[in-house]
């Protein structure tokens, strides 16, 4: 079977998007070794909660801080702003759904604490320069 530039391209992103999971979750592991116990709680609440988006006030007020000493805390600890972390997070569950379901746009959106499957598609172009069925295409040929 000889392959195209096209195919080769394509695989190529999937391969960098694979070790871009891969690295982070890797680097998240190394670095909750050195979180404190509160932060990997509200990690925990972040990503069980993704789907309706929890706000840092409600993320604060479960491990018992300020929404301001939360957010400078969880900044120093992690390494991104809440809302960066939390975006990421609902991402990744939309690049998951997008993989193993057959689920719409707008049932991911949702899923994920998107408002709706436009702006769902808007962060994703964002972040990953494709749209959520370019990228649903591209992992369902491999």
């Amino acid at each position: 079977m000889r392959l195209t530039k096209r195919d080769v391209t394509t695989s190529s992103i999937a391969f960098s998007m694979a070790m871009a999971i891969i690295e982070k979750t890797y680097s998240q592991a190394l670095c909750f070794m050195n979180f404190s116990d509160f932060i990997l709680d509200a990690i925990c609440f972040i990503d069980a909660n993704v789907g309706r988006s929890p706000g840092i006030e409600e993320t604060a007020a479960y491990v018992g801080f300020s929404p301001s000493h939360f957010s400078r805390i969880f900044k120093e600890n992690v390494g991104v702003t809440y809302s960066a972390y939390l975006t990421s997070a609902k991402l990744q569950r939309a690049m998951l759904l997008l993989v193993r379901t057959n689920q719409t746009l707008e049932e991911i959106a949702f899923a994920c604490g998107f408002s709706d499957a436009s702006y769902l598609c808007h962060v994703f172009k964002k972040h990953y320069h494709r749209s959520p069925a370019a990228f649903r295409r591209e992992q369902k040929e491999y």
